[in-house]
């Protein structure tokens, strides 16, 4: 370890924040002009070293020293300018930000190749400089001399800054720092890509959550702060789809790009940041397109980030498990191969046991946090169990305790949502997917589709959090949420109920003769219902929690497109779940309706029916809970068996 170079580089980070501490401070032109000076003297140094190091002779080392008193001569004219001008303390009307950002990375680049030359010369040298720019460009950029340096500065600098500093920008800057250190490409080495993959996603996970939970707690964001986080979000997007294509082909050009914006966003909002305290804020709730943004691409990098762990543990046996389709032929079966290919490719990472992982720590934060503003102790334990099902059901059970072998055998538990879940319907495996079925039933009948769709389902966990719960507001002022409101089953419902339970059952059949070998069908080797449930659960639904603020939430509910919900739920009708109040009184005086508001499946029929018959039962009705807490009156409560029993229990 060259303990003389890191010296080195700790002392110009110091330098760099400290000089964009006083870039911030300055007041007068002499001591901006010196400023520039230092910084563009600095960076002479270092080109100069690199013209040295790429070729060391004497000449160079001349060429070297004549180009650095070049700058220093030209960067020194306006501090000449300022000495002898009529005008020698006068105020500075203008700071050139893009300039100072430019020459603070322009230094940063250049030490890191000085010192990439004399560490790993390979990776920075005249022949690759000459042969392929671009690629040494990537090496200097993603190399742990450039990464590190600027994630200790960025540290350093909001620091030196913090004061008049937004406090959650605060916050920003240090979780941006920790993932920088943690940038996989930063050291050539697998344990260093394995470690820093998985505790770079958690930290960036994390940090999602706090974004998450900033817009919840703040109703109208600050203009400057949502400018700030869309940019950012659409950097580390690019950058987690970088890291997982570098981690297949070594090519870290996308990273690269993503490190240079990160730092020139932080460096300009900082630098600007008098303007984030003063800046305008909007109601975010009414501004479904800001809301789309902010979802998809967290969603990206959550996609991405899902995939880069699947690579960095299983290695390119991940990809290779993937059963892609030829990409030949005539044109239109090259369309409809891509096609199917971009569907399995998508349907693999999101199915996959890592990215159900770290979606689990984002969306599970977001459920703890919303326990704690939920006011009914049956709910709290509801939001809880959620928490737990999604990492016991979907994460350890379906992931590592069974294998695929065994898990279709398994009741109930193979079969999470319903027929194709676990694997193809042949005749050993009806057994368990007929017990499936029937506990299913015997579930819904006493407690109502509750148990699956507010609690065992991972979709329950994607909607039910901080954040997320609030956009139910969409199901009201949506165009096509509003199409859906109320218990009623309009045409395009049945249409869609239909065609998901008709395909499935299809499906189901084509799977079953296939499996005892009357026919012989599949898609490329792959089971056609398990490919249809993966279809409905694993794609069709993540577009729909996308598209959120112009459906509306839990569209698998109010649109009939989940055929093991509509199971639940008609069996739920029958049973004994349903919404009861104990004085229908004062539903016909409550001025707010405030559990029609409240409803994240859009029943907004439930005070008509409270005032007409004291109850509420609805197949669409999931059990959320959150009009029960919405009430304001302390009227409204849950009714299933357990209810029932209490109550004969009384009558005796």
């Amino acid at each position: 370890m060259n303990f003389e170079l890191i010296a080195i580089a700790i002392f110009m980070a110091i330098i760099l924040a400290y000089s964009i501490k006083w870039f911030d401070e300055v007041q007068r032109a002499l001591h901006y002009s010196i400023i520039i000076f230092i910084l563009a003297m600095m960076a002479s140094m270092f080109v100069g070293a690199v013209i040295y190091f790429l070729s060391p002779s004497f000449q160079t080392l001349w060429i070297a020293v004549g180009f650095n008193q070049l700058i220093m001569w030209i960067a020194a004219i306006p501090i000449i300018s300022s000495l002898i001008g009529e005008e020698p303390n006068k105020k500075v009307n203008q700071k050139n930000y893009p300039l100072l950002i430019f020459l603070v990375l322009i230094n940063e680049f250049f030490m890191g190749w000085t010192f990439n030359l004399i560490t790993q010369p390979i990776s920075a040298n005249l022949e690759l400089m000459l042969s392929s720019p671009i690629t040494l460009f990537s090496n200097v950029i993603n190399s742990y001399w450039f990464i590190f340096v600027m994630g200790g500065e960025m540290l350093f600098t909001i620091y030196l800054l913090r004061k008049n500093t937004d406090k959650f920008f605060i916050i920003l800057i240090a979780f941006q720092s920790v993932i920088m250190f943690l940038t996989p490409t930063a050291v050539n080495g697998s344990n260093w890509v394995y470690f820093s993959s998985i505790l770079g996603s958690i930290v960036m996970s994390i940090l999602f959550v706090i974004i998450f939970n900033y817009i919840f707690k703040n109703r109208e964001i600050n203009e400057k702060i949502s400018s700030y986080l869309l940019i950012l979000l659409s950097i580390y997007a690019i950058m987690m789809g970088g890291l997982f294509g570098w981690v297949i082909n070594g090519n870290g050009l996308i990273v690269a790009i993503t490190i240079i914006a990160e730092m020139s966003l932080y460096f300009y909002y900082l630098l600007k940041r008098n303007e984030i305290n003063v800046a305008k804020k909007f109601s975010w709730i009414v501004k479904p397109n800001w809301v789309f943004y902010i979802i998809l691409l967290t969603y990206i990098s959550g996609f991405f980030m899902g995939g880069l762990m699947d690579l960095v543990i299983y290695g390119q046996d991940f990809l290779n498990s993937i059963n892609f389709a030829p990409i030949s032929g005539q044109f239109h079966i090259i369309v409809v191969n891509s096609l199917y290919n971009f569907i399995r490719f998508f349907i693999a990472i999101i199915d996959s046991a890592w990215y159900f992982f770290m979606m689990g720590i984002q969306m599970g934060a977001l459920v703890i946090l919303r326990i704690k503003h939920v006011r009914e102790l049956e709910t709290k334990i509801r939001l809880a169990l959620i928490v737990l099902a999604y990492f016991v059901f979907w994460v350890y059970f379906s992931n590592f305790f069974f294998n695929e072998d065994t898990l279709p055998y398994v009741p109930f538990i193979g079969y999470l949502h319903g027929v194709g879940t676990a694997g193809p319907v042949a005749p050993s495996f009806l057994i368990a997917l007929a017990l499936t079925y029937l506990l299913a039933g015997i579930l819904s009948l006493l407690f109502g589709a509750r148990w699956l769709c507010s609690v065992t389902c991972h979709i329950a966990l994607m909607y039910q959090g901080v954040f997320f719960d609030n956009l139910k507001q969409f199901n009201r002022t949506s165009k096509i949420g509003r199409k859906f409101l109320m218990s009623r089953i309009n045409n395009v419902y049945k249409v869609i109920a239909n065609i998901t339970w008709i395909s499935i059952i299809t499906a189901s059949i084509i799977s079953y003769l296939n499996s005892i070998g009357y026919i012989n069908v599949s898609l490329y080797g792959e089971d056609i219902v398990n490919f249809a449930t993966e279809f409905y659960f694993h794609f069709l639904w993540q577009f729909l929690f996308l598209l959120i603020p112009f459906v509306g939430t839990y569209s698998c509910v109010t649109t009939g497109s989940c055929h093991y919900g509509l199971f639940a739920q008609y069996l739920s009708k029958l049973g004994f779940w349903k919404l009861k109040v104990k004085d229908p009184e004062i539903c016909l005086k409550c001025p707010t309706k405030d559990c029609a508001k409240a409803c994240p499946v859009g029943l907004t029929d439930l005070p008509a029916s409270f005032i007409a018959s004291g109850e509420f039962k609805s197949h669409k009705c999931i059990g959320v809970g959150n009009c029960v807490s919405a009430c304001p009156y302390k009227n409204e409560y849950f009714y299933d068996v357990r209810t029932w029993i209490r109550d004969k229990i009384k009558l005796r």
